[in-house]
């Protein structure tokens, strides 16, 4: 932080984090979980979906919080 200091906490930068978040970590277990149950992938999709959109919104929102 002492050499960035504030230049990536900006709202796009939270959001594209909080994107692969989504992409890379929630729809793997959702995907995993729902193909043990069975579900059909139109439940994955909009599941990790769901997800995918809260986890950018809330890193937007914690990242251009400061």
């Amino acid at each position: 932080m002492t050499d960035y200091g504030g230049a990536f906490r900006t709202f796009k930068h939270g959001a594209l984090h909080g994107f692969i978040t989504g992409i890379f970590f929630a729809l793997p277990i959702i995907g995993i979980n729902g193909l043990f149950e069975r579900k059909s992938w139109k439940y994955i999709f909009i599941h990790a979906g769901f997800w995918t959109v809260t986890l950018t919104v809330v890193g937007a929102i914690l990242c251009g919080w400061a």
